[in-house]
C-alpha cells in the first residue's frame, strides 16, 4: 500500500521512464528456486513480464513472509512533484502509482499525523459488501485487496461506499495504467 508523504522536496527527480538495470548472482540452488517461482507464477499470469511478476509478488507479500512492502511517495506541497526515494536517487513517481495511492493509500502529514484515504470503518464495509474479493470481471482474488474510487475525488466526487469498489492490487494497477477499462471492471459490481 503506498504512503504519500507531504514534505518539501528540493531535488529534481529522475524521470519515471528511465530504465533501471538490476543483476543478481545466484547459486545453483537459488537459481533453481528462482526458475521454479517464475514458472509457477507465470501459470497464474502468462502475460506479465518476469520483472512485473517479481514486483507484484514483493508488493503483495508473497515472498516477504506475508508482510506487504510499502511504497513511499514524497509529494511536495509546493512544487507538486511526486518522487520515490531510492538508493540511486529520487525517481519520478509514475502517475498510475500516484493515482492508486490517492484511491487507497495512507498520507503522512508534515506534522506527523498518518491518515488513510478511505477511513478504516468504510474500508471494512466496502470489503464486506464486495464479499472480500476483487470485483473485476474474470478475477476472483481474495488477497491483496485495495479500494478504488469509481469517480475520482479530484473531479469533485466523495469517498462514500457507493463510489468505492474492491480490486486486487494487480487489477487496480492495470486499471490505473490503462490496461483495463473501468466499464469492464464494473460489470460484476454489486
Amino acid at each position: 500500500m503506498p504512503i504519500i508523504d507531504h514534505s518539501p522536496h528540493p531535488l529534481k527527480p529522475i524521470p519515471a521512464d528511465t530504465p533501471h538495470y538490476v543483476t543478481y548472482k545466484f547459486t545453483t540452488e537459488q537459481y533453481t528456486i528462482w526458475e521454479a517461482w517464475l514458472a509457477n507464477t507465470r501459470k497464474r499470469d502468462a502475460t506479465s513480464t518476469k520483472e512485473a511478476l517479481l514486483c507484484d509478488s514483493l508488493t503483495n507479500g508473497t515472498n516477504t513472509g506475508g508482510q506487504t512492502l510499502r511504497t513511499v511517495i514524497h509529494l511536495c506541497p509546493g512544487c507538486k512533484s511526486a518522487v520515490l526515494p531510492t538508493s540511486r536517487g529520487d525517481l519520478e513517481a509514475p502517475r498510475a502509482l500516484l493515482a492508486r495511492a490517492r484511491c487507497d493509500g495512507e498520507c503522512q502529514h508534515p506534522d506527523g499525523r498518518l491518515t488513510r484515504v478511505v477511513p478504516p470503518r468504510m474500508r471494512r464495509e466496502v470489503l464486506a459488501r464486495d464479499g472480500q474479493r476483487c470485483r473485476a470481471r474474470g478475477c476472483r482474488y481474495t488477497r491483496h485487496l485495495e479500494i478504488h474510487h469509481i469517480k475520482p475525488v479530484a473531479t469533485g466526487s466523495e469517498t462514500t461506499p457507493d463510489n468505492l469498489i474492491t480490486l486486487c492490487s494487480r487489477c487496480h494497477r492495470a486499471l490505473h495504467e490503462g490496461e483495463r477499462k473501468l466499464e469492464d471492471l464494473l460489470r460484476n459490481a454489486p
